[in-house]
């Protein structure tokens, strides 16, 4: 979808999922358990492009100001309402599963992970990270660690532009 959006140059696209970006990261990985079931439920002949079509709908459903978006909203969202859909389960077990173990090891992972100051989705230094100027080169700010921070590219040189 994202290559899709690139080739042809769709900025409109950009400028709603930067202003969602923050909200969408959150609602993914809190509905971790339910989106991969729905990702699972929907046929593979057309996985790809359904998963691409949900996810243009949950940039657009959180774009309208909603806030975030129920389990049933998402369901539904995916074309799959009326179907038998689990999220997370509860267990009586006093072991912890791996499926807790990774939820609770993500969820601390996630809390203490570098966001973009601009957008503030979840930076990957490893993939793709800017150093910006806080306060713009023509605007007199200075190249020092004061005036940095770290950006995506596309936040820093399209969303600020």
């Amino acid at each position: 979808m994202i290559a899709k959006k690139l080739a042809l140059n769709d900025k409109t696209f950009f400028d709603k999922f930067t202003a969602v970006r923050e909200r969408l990261e959150s609602l993914l990985s809190d509905q971790k358990d339910l989106v991969a079931t729905i990702i699972q439920k929907l046929s593979s002949k057309v996985r790809t492009t359904t998963y691409a079509t949900f996810l243009e709908l949950l940039i657009d459903q959180l774009g309208s100001g909603t806030g975030t978006l129920s389990p049933e909203e998402l369901v539904k969202l995916a074309g799959l309402e009326g179907r038998l859909i689990l999220g997370e389960t509860t267990t009586k077990n006093p072991k912890f599963s791996e499926d807790t173990k990774s939820k609770v090891f993500i969820q601390a992972a996630l809390a203490s992970a570098l966001r973009c100051p601009i957008c503030r989705g979840y930076l990957n230094i490893e993939k793709s990270v800017s150093y910006d100027h806080i306060e713009r080169k023509r605007d007199g700010g200075l190249g020092g660690a004061a005036n940095c921070q770290l950006t995506h590219p596309y936040c820093n040189q399209s969303v600020k532009n």
